[in-house]
């Protein structure tokens, strides 16, 4: 019995699945298609042989396929922001934030509602309903008020359809604030391109649209007092209208004539305007309203200053009044604010 070398036998046997190669492929190579691991596609496929008697697979183009298509509800979890403002000194609540943001992963498929409960010593804390919609992957935000220094946290649950992933329960820090310096307008951002804020200016915050009022805050006359405006889209809203009266809790006067401005540059008014985004001298009797649109024919419509969102812009807000017109001969007077 002849034993072939080894080398001979593998040039045999690469030769003959050349050889079946060629016949399978001959006269339609240019329209076969192979399937190569991983699911890459091989047009065009030519074997050769090489001197060392390997074979080599040559294709015309290779073509990677599309991922699987994501279908099903999809698996949810919760993020926070990588950093924190601190809240500013000098109000209560002290200053509104979009904190955490819902995220979606998986799938798309369907209108998925869930209960968020916010909870911790730094923030207003309760419980609502969100919804991630049919096709919408991330980004779905949840707002919060902080109030203090401490911790808030956001928890995502019940969900209508899906799989809670993990986190699905995220704390942040909420440092605490620079204490504003007596009369001059500390604890006040500073904007490039924008002037000093007035001597005395304190920084307040705008409550949640129909959220509690704010009953203790309390200015002396022409003392500005500015807000900085947070997003409406948070709220599913194109427009916000703050109104401001009086309490006497708060030692309100009467009468007593309110100046707004709302502008890029935080405790500035400039007293030659009066316009949709300018209100100069109203006299207040049960309370004055002045708002703002992030849509241009909502402002127009409704007679607001149009404020799009993008920019940080602030509600800067004084009260005249006659000196000793506080009640109860309180040195400074005070007011209530709500959102509608």
């Amino acid at each position: 019995m002849t034993i072939s070398p080894p080398n001979n036998l593998l040039r045999r046997t690469a030769a003959a699945i050349v050889a079946l190669a060629t016949l399978l492929f001959a006269g339609s190579a240019a329209a076969l298609t192979m399937t190569l691991p991983g699911g890459m596609a091989c047009t065009s496929p030519s074997i050769t042989t090489q001197p060392d008697g390997s074979l080599s697979l040559a294709c015309g183009s290779t073509v990677v396929p599309p991922p699987p298509p994501t279908t099903g509800p999809g698996t949810f979890t919760v993020s926070a922001p990588a950093t924190t403002p601190a809240p500013v000194a000098g109000g209560t609540p002290l200053i509104n934030v979009i904190s955490f943001t819902v995220l979606r992963s998986g799938g798309t498929t369907g209108d998925v509602s869930m209960t968020y409960t916010i909870s911790g010593n730094a923030c207003w804390t309760g419980a609502a309903q969100t919804t991630v919609f049919d096709g919408q992957s991330s980004g779905v935000p949840i707002g919060l008020t902080m109030i203090a220094a401490g911790t808030c946290t956001v928890t995502i649950s019940g969900l209508s359809a899906g799989t809670l992933g993990t986190p699905a329960s995220v704390s942040i820090n909420v440092t605490a604030p620079t204490p504003p310096v007596s009369g001059g307008g500390g604890g006040v951002p500073t904007v490039p391109g924008c002037p000093t804020a007035a001597p005395g200016t304190q920084m307040g915050v705008l409550p949640i649209p129909n959220g509690p009022s704010i009953l203790s805050l309390t200015a002396a006359s022409d003392q500005i007092t500015s807000f900085p405006m947070y997003s409406l889209s948070t709220y599913n809203r194109t427009s916000a209208q703050p109104s401001f009266g009086q309490t006497p809790a708060a030692n309100s006067p009467a009468p007593a004539t309110i100046n707004v401005s709302i502008s890029p540059c935080p405790g500035v008014m400039d007293p030659t305007l009066n316009d949709a985004c300018n209100m100069r001298g109203i006299t207040i009797t049960n309370g004055v309203t002045f708002g703002w649109a992030t849509v241009q024919s909502v402002a127009q419509r409704n007679l607001e200053c149009y404020a799009p969102e993008g920019t940080q812009m602030y509600y800067n807000v004084s009260w005249h009044y006659n000196p000793g017109a506080c009640s109860n001969g309180a040195p400074t007077c005070g007011w209530s604010v709500n959102v509608n």
